[in-house]
């Protein structure tokens, strides 16, 4: 598979995982707009970014 091709996958699969994620996010917060759904979301995957020692 050729690197471009990679890449673009790659940004596919995060945008499914952070669809995935944000629905999940819905379901445990219902009273929650959308902004503070995203800054849920950003919360997440700061933690994630953290967990693998990347921040």
């Amino acid at each position: 598979m050729a690197p471009e091709q990679k890449l673009l996958l790659g940004e596919e699969l995060f945008t499914y995982a952070c669809s995935i994620t944000m629905a999940g996010i819905r379901n445990q917060y219902p009273e929650a707009d959308e902004a503070e759904r995203r800054r849920i979301l950003e919360q997440r995957l700061e933690l994630q970014r953290k967990l693998e020692g990347r921040a």
